[in-house]
């Protein structure tokens, strides 16, 4: 069972990863889309801020607190490993 373990590196940055693509996917979408619309097919400089998903960005902001929570773990891991 030695080196198999969740708190890793690798499945930290790919939590952390996974929060960006939530908060952009599912909270900043269709704001990103309507400013591309607004700047490049209208012309116009409206921003309509009712397009951001608070949501999304707050389920984002979940997962990337729990990979923190994991890199918490990490370093627990590490202190005991170290210590036995």
């Amino acid at each position: 069972m030695a080196g198999k373990t969740p708190f890793s590196n690798k499945h930290i940055k790919a939590i952390k990863l996974i929060s960006l693509f939530v908060c952009i996917n599912f909270g900043l979408k269709d704001f990103i889309i309507n400013i591309l619309f607004s700047i490049l097919i209208f012309k116009a400089n409206a921003i309509h801020l009712i397009n951001i998903h608070l949501l999304g960005i707050l389920f984002g902001i979940i997962i990337y607190l729990i990979a923190i929570i994991f890199d918490y773990g990490k370093s627990l891991q590490e202190d005991t490993d170290s210590i036995v």
